[in-house]
């Protein structure tokens, strides 16, 4: 039988397992947020692009001539603006829509995504007028999408851990492993 210091105990542990993963997972979303996202003073400007390449990063298989992935990827595309008839060059990160691995027609998403941003495509530039050569393409962070991915993350983690010290506990309690460990 389980002690009440025991369930003190384990509930002490579940809840701090709960809070640190909460808290880790909730508290790297706050910091891609501030990292990602545009100033206020941030002026826009219209801008062109010169190139784009997709990252993708990584592969898992090859079937019936489609990759698949299990990540999300983005676009990396560099860009030429002007800023008081002064030209810059730049490149920003513009995130991709997730594609499961067991998805199918994953290289029309791909490509409905690359076509998004061609060579030549007129674009909106945003720039720090302080210093015209920090810019950044849009604010491609979408802050309650990953609040709820980082909670349901956290409360899955924990969740599993949670259960693994439960049957831990119950199973060192147990008369029947008791009389397995004796044989």
């Amino acid at each position: 039988m389980i002690k009440k210091q025991e369930i003190k105990f384990l509930l002490i542990i579940s809840l701090s397992l709960t809070l640190f993963f909460t808290l880790s997972f909730i508290s790297k979303t706050i910091i891609t947020y501030f990292r990602t996202r545009i100033p206020q003073s941030w002026q826009v400007t219209k801008g062109k692009i010169e190139y784009v390449k997709l990252k993708l990063p990584w592969t898992f298989y090859l079937a019936e001539d489609n990759y698949y992935y299990d990540r999300d990827y983005y676009a990396l595309i560099k860009f030429l603006y002007i800023v008081n008839n002064i030209k810059f060059n730049n490149s920003d990160k513009i995130e991709g829509p997730y594609i499961s691995r067991f998805e199918h027609k994953t290289n029309e998403k791909l490509g409905a995504f690359y076509k998004k941003y061609p060579v030549g495509k007129e674009i909106d530039v945003y720039y720090n007028p302080n210093n015209p050569k920090k810019s950044k393409l849009l604010e491609n962070f979408n802050f309650m999408s990953e609040i709820k991915t980082s909670l349901i993350g956290s409360l899955l983690m924990s969740g599993f851990l949670n259960l693994i010290i439960l049957l831990s506990v119950l199973f060192s309690k147990s008369d029947k492993c008791d009389e397995l460990l004796q044989t």
